[in-house]
């Protein structure tokens, strides 16, 4: 069995956000769901829907659809956006679902493996860094999440509406028996703090700089895949390596603005700079 999907014509007075879920009525008695979240304007505004049971009773071709609830300075009915809303189909036999899964999975273009992957969630160019988890929620739970850039520069997480946009795209990559899930994404800053009786370090800056460098190259969320196999931890003797390469000091000690260990789930990293302690 399948849900029924398709387009509606909301009209609309006035600006305002129309949230994913909302019901609607049809006039064969089957309830409707906004498919996402969209920013209507004045006028009409073409608006996806998805039938909330599956089966084919929930196609509909003609009539038109009826917010349950009102909606201040949106107007009661939708009118459909021809071909109307499809794909409902009832359960078949075992014999006419292994056909279809055949049948939708060679038709496919999109059959990806992790790598695939990574590489689509790193495509649209309001991504800064796009990451996967396989089997986020178990077997056919792919979980994806991206980081973004704000004015300033500073690493950040999306906006909801930017997350739908991502979401829309991703799900264009999936095929039959896989699902798409925005997985919880944390970041959380860090400094390194390094102590040493030495009062004259040279190079801070540069330091500071190949750090950043580091850091952005081999940090990536718990969990999720690497093409090179980070695992989001951070290699101590790696970062005191760089210090001495960068500084030539030997006689200091290296500590962390928070706990760089046992790390959530989606939890990223985030290095912001250097703390000096002279001893």
């Amino acid at each position: 069995p399948d849900f029924s999907r398709g387009d509606i014509v909301v009209v609309s007075n006035r600006e305002l956000q129309l949230s994913s879920g909302i019901r609607l009525q049809g006039p064969n008695s089957q309830i409707y769901l906004v498919a996402r979240s969209i920013e209507l304007s004045a006028g009409d505004n073409i608006v996806p829907v998805i039938s909330q049971e599956k089966g084919s009773a929930t196609v509909l071709t003609s009539g038109a659809l009826s917010f349950i609830a009102t909606i201040e300075g949106v107007r009661s009915d939708a009118g459909l956006v021809p071909p109307g809303i499809n794909g409902g189909r009832d359960a078949g036999t075992n014999i006419e679902l292994y056909q279809d899964l055949i049948r939708k999975i060679q038709s496919s273009s999109q059959v990806g493996d992790d790598d695939d992957w990574n590489d689509w969630v790193n495509t649209p160019n309001y991504v800064y860094r796009g990451y996967v988890y396989p089997r986020w929620a178990g077997p056919g739970f792919i979980g994806v999440n991206f980081t973004v850039r704000d004015d300033g520069g500073n690493l950040s997480l999306p906006s909801n509406e930017t997350k739908d946009l991502f979401l829309d795209y991703v799900n264009t990559k999936r095929i039959l028996g896989q699902n798409i899930v925005y997985a919880n994404l944390k970041i959380t800053n860090f400094k390194v703090n390094i102590s040493s009786p030495q009062t004259k370090i040279p190079n801070q800056s540069d330091l500071k700089n190949e750090l950043a460098l580091y850091f952005s190259a081999n940090l990536v969320p718990q969990g999720s895949f690497s093409p090179e196999g980070k695992d989001g931890q951070i290699k101590v003797n790696e970062v005191v390596n760089i210090i001495v390469l960068v500084t030539g000091i030997i006689d200091f000690s290296v500590s962390y603005s928070t706990s760089i260990n046992s790390l959530e789930k989606g939890e990223l990293l985030n290095f912001t700079g250097v703390t000096w302690n002279y001893q």
